[in-house]
C-alpha cells in the first residue's frame, strides 16, 4: 500500500514501505538505504536514487512499493466436466473445471513451465476455475496449488491476461491452507469467466 499523501510521515513508515513487510517496523534503516531510494515516486514527486544526496521527507509521499514480476506462467486453457448423481439420477449434478490441472482427476490444459520460482522452485499443482451444481461453495472459484509447505507470504497480486482481457487477484483476499505436501490459494471470480476458453492462452504474472 502506498504511503500517504500529506500531513506527518516517519522513516519508519517509509521503511515498511520500502521493505514491503511490517515485520521490519522499528528495525534500523536511514535515508541513503538502496530500497528507500529505491521507492517509486507518487504523483508529482521524484526521489533520488542517489546516495548522500539531499532528499525531503515530503518526496516520499505517495511512494510505493516497486512493482517486480516474481514469475510468470503461460497456461492453455482445458476443460473437463465431472458428472454425479445416483442409479436413479445419474445425471443429477456437475462440476465443470476450467484451466489447468496435473491431478489425475481433472487432467486438463498444460502449463509452459509449472515451476513456481516464487517458492523456490516447487511445482505448480493446479491452477483451475471450478463451476458446479453439486457443491454451490466452490462455484466460480479460482483454485492455485503449489506443491511443499509454504507461509502465505511473498507475492502480493496474481494477474491473468488473455489478449487485452484482465483478471486480478490479490494474495490477502484469497483463503490461503495448508495441506499434507502442497498449499491453496482460492478466490471467487465474480465474472465467472476467467480460463474459461478451452485451448486460450492466458498469461498469469506473480507480482
Amino acid at each position: 500500500m502506498a504511503l500517504q499523501t500529506s500531513g506527518s510521515i516517519t522513516l519508519n513508515q517509509i521503511h515498511v514501505e520500502a521493505s514491503n513487510s511490517s515485520t521490519q517496523s522499528g528495525s534500523t534503516v536511514s535515508l541513503n538505504d538502496s530500497d528507500v531510494r529505491g521507492l517509486t515516486a507518487g504523483a508529482g514527486k521524484t526521489i533520488d536514487n542517489t546516495a548522500g544526496s539531499a532528499i525531503d521527507f515530503s518526496d516520499f509521499y505517495g511512494a510505493s512499493y516497486p512493482i517486480q514480476n516474481l514469475d510468470q506462467q503461460t497456461v492453455t486453457a482445458g476443460f473437463k466436466q465431472l458428472t454425479y448423481g445416483t442409479r436413479t439420477n445419474p445425471y443429477q449434478t456437475y462440476t465443470n473445471y476450467y484451466g489447468w490441472s496435473a491431478s489425475t482427476l481433472e487432467n486438463i490444459g498444460s502449463i509452459a513451465d509449472g515451476t513456481f520460482n516464487v517458492k523456490g522452485g516447487y511445482t505448480i499443482r493446479n491452477l483451475f476455475l471450478n463451476k458446479s451444481t453439486s457443491n454451490t461453495t466452490l462455484h466460480n472459484k479460482l483454485s492455485f496449488e503449489v506443491s511443499g509447505s509454504h507461509a502465505n507470504s511473498q507475492w502480493t497480486t496474481l494477474t491473468i491476461t488473455k489478449g487485452s482481457t484482465t483478471w486480478t487477484f490479490s494474495r490477502a483476499s484469497a483463503t490461503f491452507n495448508q495441506y499434507t505436501g502442497f498449499v491453496r490459494w482460492r478466490w471467487t471470480d465474480s465474472t465467472g469467466t476467467v480460463l474459461t476458453v478451452n485451448g486460450g492462452t492466458y498469461v498469469c504474472t506473480f507480482t
